[in-house]
């Protein structure tokens, strides 16, 4: 297979819409993408066009490689539907629509951790304040038990020395 001519560059049809002539006589047109030596075409948002006497048929493709050796013609049918600048412009704002929606869902995490950090906070402080309202109880309990116990010592000690008392 012979090498084209390169003195027909297509890069300034980069982003415009052409309709590529097969040499089987199919037509298909859309968005240039890209090219190459041999005139291999790269095209999105395609739509193969047959046309007979009675109708137009229109087929859907979207992205398609196109070899150069099948190409009879091609025509440019619009400019690029829109400018480099615009492109940027619009890829510009979606990146800060991207990062403005990524740094909401990061806030919105941390409330979420923030929250269950103060419940499982507050459930731990529950808990420590029952533990400690349950010593509390349990240690006076425990005094009282202590002074019965103390009580109790005090009057047997007084009756062992009334009964010793007794016995002398």
């Amino acid at each position: 297979m012979a090498k084209a001519s390169t003195s027909g560059n297509l890069s300034h049809l980069i982003n415009h819409i052409i309709k590529v002539i097969f040499i089987d006589s199919t037509i298909i047109q859309g968005e240039l993408k890209g090219f190459d030596n041999y005139m291999n075409l790269l095209m999105q948002n395609c739509v193969e066009i047959n046309t007979t006497k009675e109708s137009v048929k229109k087929k859907q493709m979207g992205f398609v490689l196109i070899r150069g050796e099948q190409i009879l013609a091609t025509t440019v049918i619009t400019a690029p539907l829109i400018t480099e600048e615009e492109k940027k412009l619009i890829q510009k704002k979606k990146l800060e629509q991207l990062e403005l929606k990524l740094s909401k869902d990061k806030l919105d995490k941390l409330k979420k951790f923030e929250k269950k950090k103060n419940h499982s906070i507050g459930k731990i402080k529950k808990s420590v304040e029952k533990n400690l309202s349950l010593k509390q109880k349990k240690s006076s309990g425990d005094s009282k038990k202590s002074k019965i116990s103390v009580n109790l010592k005090q009057q047997n000690k007084k009756v062992k020395k009334a009964t010793t008392a007794s016995k002398k």
